[in-house]
């Protein structure tokens, strides 16, 4: 029985509160704070993990082009374009200079 008292008297706080129309405009504000503060953590770790994989293949690709793999088949392996893995193999043909 404690427990339903309990319960009635925080059932008669929330409509109080609810009630009071700068409780609600904080109460959303939050809301609002939480929810943008979500996203940007769920952008930011896609973006995190995008580059990551990009970065991976990057490296997949140097040691393919070292290994003497044509620039095709590094294409359909890390799914680079050819212009980005052309530029790789430039850089690694300048610094071998």
């Amino acid at each position: 029985m404690e427990r339903d008292g309990a319960i009635a008297k925080a059932q008669r706080r929330l409509e109080e509160v609810t009630q009071d129309e700068g409780f609600r405009r904080a109460y959303i504000s939050r809301q609002k704070a939480l929810s943008d503060w979500t996203t940007g953590v769920n952008t930011a770790f896609e973006k995190g993990v995008e580059k990551g994989v990009k970065e991976r293949n990057i490296a997949i690709a140097r040691r393919a082009l070292g290994q003497g793999l044509t620039v095709d088949v590094i294409e359909a392996l890390t799914g680079l374009s050819a212009e980005d893995i052309l530029t790789l193999q430039d850089s690694q043909t300048s610094s071998v200079s």
